[in-house]
């Protein structure tokens, strides 16, 4: 009987946060750059609507700050999505002599206020993937009572709003097996959780395929842990072709549920 090592992502794979994260990057953008983009109005809505498109590109949260800003002062969507990582991030961070703490530090800040002032808008603002969070209730479920099942979320989301919204979908899961924003490479995270149980076979489920490379490309990593790249996620269909061609299972959220149940039952 193998023992089981489950790793998720949180944004894109349990939550869909792109609205939150558009939403919390604007009221960011409003005090750093003086836009002034009030709720309610179109020019709010289109600027969410445009980043969503955007929103495949962006690794860490404070990342949506700058493609806000780039958005609103008229960058095509299609341009951003494919230039900001290699080319735009950097060249704002010059332009506007801003650092990543500092955004990281307005981002949080503006999170922290709204969800004081408002937090049922706050978790209206991100939908739960159904199936995806009736998996890892059933995970989390048999990791609390099976010793051969251990699941972990490695995320790049603040620790304390996933903890926050795995409580609201009574997905309990103890708060140091959540590695959230600060932890490191996802790939060095994953290989600490592999070694320290040699028996286990790891699945890592997640939406960003260039961190799925980054864990097939440690042969110690691919070797023993399944990829799975969720199609519900914050990818392109050019990045899913990819992650086949890589070996890498693609699947839906209702496949994926499947293969969850089906690993628990076979282990049983």
């Amino acid at each position: 009987k193998m023992a089981q090592l489950w790793a998720f992502d949180f944004d894109g794979v349990v939550t869909d946060s792109a609205r939150e994260t558009g939403m919390a990057a604007i009221l960011a953008c409003n005090k750093i750059f003086g836009s002034n983009v009030v709720q309610g109005t179109p020019e709010h809505a289109s600027l969410v609507e445009k980043f969503l498109i955007v929103r495949p590109c962006l690794e860490t949260g404070w990342e949506a700050i700058l493609m806000v800003h780039l958005l609103h002062q008229g960058a095509d969507p299609h341009h951003v999505l494919t230039e900001f990582q290699p080319v735009l991030k950097k060249e704002t961070l010059k332009n506007y002599n801003l650092d990543e703490d500092n955004l990281k530090h307005e981002l949080q800040a503006m999170r922290d206020a709204w969800i004081a002032r408002d937090a049922e808008h706050w978790y209206r603002s991100q939908e739960r993937y159904e199936h995806t969070v009736e998996a890892l209730q059933a995970l989390a479920a048999a990791a609390a009572t099976r010793p051969d099942v251990q699941v972990y979320i490695i995320t790049t989301k603040a620790k304390d709003l996933t903890l926050r919204l795995l409580a609201q979908y009574d997905i309990t899961i103890a708060a140091e097996n959540v590695f959230g924003l600060g932890s490191g490479k996802k790939a060095d995270v994953l290989e600490r959780l592999m070694s320290a149980a040699p028996e286990a076979r790891g699945v890592f489920i997640e939406d960003r395929l260039e961190t799925l490379i980054s864990v097939h490309d440690r042969p110690v990593l691919s070797a023993r842990v399944r990829l799975v790249l969720a199609d519900w996620g914050y990818n392109t269909p050019a990045e899913r072709e990819r992650a086949r061609s890589l070996g890498m299972s693609v699947e839906s959220q209702e496949s994926f549920k499947a293969f969850v149940i089906k690993s628990l039952a076979e282990a049983h």
